[in-house]
């Protein structure tokens, strides 16, 4: 869709400081990000988490979501995001 932009995000080791919500099942979006986090000004609240590493994410619930972040903590991640950018 001409009004989503996708993004790759290339995060650092550690903790990241978002959080992921997916009340409705579908795609996962950034819900909250704490002002100390790496990603501040580069991840957006409402951003759609596509995919981290090469791990398809659309459907998954956002605890399962934040578990696989948090599990490759270790190493740098790729996150794929959608954004809106008529926000």
């Amino acid at each position: 869709d001409e009004d989503y932009e996708r993004i790759t995000i290339i995060a650092p080791p550690g903790k990241l400081g978002i959080v992921i919500d997916n009340p409705s099942g579908n795609i996962p979006f950034v819900h909250a990000i704490k002002e100390t986090s790496v990603l501040h000004g580069q991840v957006h609240v409402g951003d759609l988490v596509l995919a981290v590493d090469e791990a398809d994410c659309r459907g998954m619930h956002s605890m399962s979501v934040s578990r696989l972040i948090s599990k490759r903590s270790g190493s740098a991640r790729t996150l794929k995001l959608l954004r809106n950018s008529s926000c």
